[in-house]
């Protein structure tokens, strides 16, 4: 077992799951929450970020402005097709995505949405640490070596439960803040 190889393993768990709670939108703006929206390119499907500029002119904002005008249709049809809950207005040559203060039900499924995605984060980092007691297993250490070296990966794989428990104790949190 390389205790490197896990710690990389682990933290790109807990680097995915940060990723995916920027995208659960909390009632302020965040670029983040439209970066990955594929978009029709002329043919070629591409994230918005890399077709737009997408900035945040106060709290409660996102203005897109796509490099080619063309393109604010195809952009607007993609932000329909996979954030039919944004509010956009096309203005011209740019669009504007309000948010608006969430309401109670919003919440709750905000919350619940983050809850799956921890428990989805807590799998992948147990079939993390089946991968390496497997490992261990097929390796030539005595029992008492082994024991030890599976004692240690329990402790690093227990930090890293307990980094997603406490993000999510801290996403839960901010979705509750009115």
């Amino acid at each position: 077992m390389n205790e490197n190889e896990l710690k990389v393993s682990l933290g790109n768990a807990i680097s995915h799951l940060e990723k995916e709670f920027q995208k659960i939108n909390v009632g302020r703006a965040n670029p983040i929450i439209v970066s990955d929206i594929p978009v029709n390119n002329y043919g070629v499907t591409s994230k918005l970020d890399h077709i737009s500029l997408i900035s945040v002119p106060d709290a409660k904002h996102l203005l897109i402005r796509p490099y080619n005008r063309s393109q604010v249709k195809d952009v607007m049809q993609s932000l329909s097709i996979h954030k039919p809950e944004l509010n956009c207005q096309e203005e011209g040559d740019k669009i504007r995505i309000i948010f608006t203060p969430l309401t109670s039900d919003k919440r709750k499924l905000f919350v619940k949405d983050a809850e799956k995605l921890a428990e989805t984060s807590k799998i992948e980092i147990r079939n993390i640490r089946r991968k390496f007691k497997d490992e261990i297993k097929k390796s030539n250490v005595s029992e008492n070596e082994q024991e030890l070296v599976e004692e240690k990966l329990q402790k690093i794989v227990d930090l890293a439960i307990t980094k997603v428990v406490e993000m999510t104790g801290k996403k839960t949190k901010q979705l509750q803040q009115v």
